[in-house]
């Protein structure tokens, strides 16, 4: 957190100040420490401050936009620039299907999962993603990349009755990881710092050669 620099840079709003939110402000829970909802109370001061003073205001993904307004009342507009990815968009419906056809349940939906399959997210992921197929009998999951066929073992060991639902790729060509991701309807993502108690990060489907 840096108050002060925010303040400085509001008070020379004539500079034309041009702002890129990356994520907005952290969350906040009642199910969360204190600690953490002061966390989320000053973040999203410093998002006012600096909202209110730009020119020019630019988001990495829609979703932060009706946050953003709400806590700083800005009337600028707010532009979307989603962050460009070094994944390939390969247009296969056949082999995009055919994943489809392998993982998904009776033709449910396909929960994708990509990276950071390593033993720092492994709790929190494992949480995130056993919660959801808990909930939906007929959601399926994919582990896109390298590691997550140990991350699939590890998890089944935990959650034995979740072995047909859970899938690995193991490493792929990044051609390949675009027809995993483009065979899921949603992407999630797992952050040690999101709100309990899980902190999902959910992508639109794979299209126009962007993450957002």
């Amino acid at each position: 957190m840096n108050v002060p620099l925010c303040l400085w840079l509001a008070s020379r709003h004539r500079a034309r100040l041009g702002v890129m939110f990356h994520e907005v402000a952290y969350p906040m829970s009642r199910d969360q420490p204190m600690r953490h909802n002061v966390l989320g109370v000053v973040t999203r001061a410093m998002a006012a401050i600096l909202a209110r003073s730009a020119r020019r205001i630019v988001v990495t993904t829609s979703a932060w936009e009706p946050m953003l307004r709400s806590i700083s009342r800005t009337r600028q507009p707010i532009q979307c620039i989603p962050t460009f990815s070094n994944i390939p968009v390969v247009e296969d419906e056949a082999g995009v299907n055919a994943i489809r056809r392998r993982v998904a349940i009776d033709g449910g939906k396909i929960a994708g999962h990509f990276g950071a399959h390593g033993s720092v997210y492994a709790n929190g992921a494992t949480t995130l993603l056993a919660a959801g197929l808990e909930q939906d009998p007929d959601l399926a999951v994919l582990l896109i990349g390298k590691g997550g066929t140990e991350f699939r073992a590890g998890m089944i060991d935990r959650h034995p009755s979740f072995a047909n639902r859970l899938h690995a790729t193991g490493a792929l060509a990044p051609v390949d990881v675009s027809r995993s991701i483009a065979a899921c309807d949603l992407m999630i993502e797992y952050y040690r710092t999101a709100s309990l108690p899980v902190g999902p990060v959910v992508w639109p489907r794979w299209n126009m050669g962007v993450l957002s």
